[in-house]
């Protein structure tokens, strides 16, 4: 009886614990990029710090939505990030908050581990 409650409390403990990291690569510029960050009760964390910009909107068994701003880089806005967990992939488009700029989308392939 004490084996299997250990058991389940361990299970149940590392659940929690891990974390779940996406290596994405894209193209940008003709530059090839990678994009890392790990997904930890619900938060977005990059170098093992919590990213304090990002927000998880939507996070299921099939996707992750993520809105991200960044008023320091100047004339972008935000971004909108899409992680598929079936086919391992992502796209992402930037927004930017000045007159006639474009905006841009990236996608690519992703790594996920456990």
């Amino acid at each position: 009886m004490k084996t299997k409650l250990l058991t389940i409390c361990l299970l149940l403990f590392s659940s929690q614990v891990c974390a779940e990291t996406w290596s994405c690569t894209y193209e940008f510029n003709g530059e090839t990029k990678i994009k890392v960050f790990s997904i930890k009760e619900n938060k977005v964390y990059s170098n093992g710090e919590l990213y304090q910009s990002a927000k998880i909107l939507l996070n299921n068994k099939n996707v992750i939505h993520i809105y991200t701003s960044y008023p320091h880089i100047g004339d972008v806005t935000f971004f909108a990030e899409v992680y598929n967990r079936t086919n391992k992939r992502f796209s992402m488009a930037a927004i930017s908050a000045i007159k006639n700029e474009k905006y841009a989308i990236i996608e690519g392939d992703c790594i996920i581990t456990k």
